[in-house]
């Protein structure tokens, strides 16, 4: 299933926190044994959507109505609210 995004995104005000240098990252990750991007991947789907803003994410379906309660891909401000959470920890 395909939800889109376009009206939310458009909506959306930029978040123009910038993504770290390709070197720190390599530097922090070349001091762990192990580390696939799959440990990046599932920690996107743990960061909740506030609940005054989940239903910006509303969509239906045959089955009925659904809400995302995690930052759904394609929503303009994932990718930069992912990177502060992972930033800060």
């Amino acid at each position: 299933m395909c939800v889109g995004f376009k009206k939310l995104n458009v909506a959306s005000k930029k978040d123009p926190y910038t993504l770290p240098f390709t070197n720190e990252v390599f530097n922090i990750v070349t001091k762990h044994e192990v580390y696939t991007f799959l440990y990046g991947f599932l920690r996107y789907h743990h960061i909740s959507i506030a609940l005054k803003d989940q239903y910006k994410t509303t969509f239906v379906t045959n089955w009925g109505s659904f809400v995302w309660v995690i930052i759904p891909f394609r929503v303009k401000k994932g990718p930069s609210t992912y990177q502060k959470a992972v930033t800060k920890l």
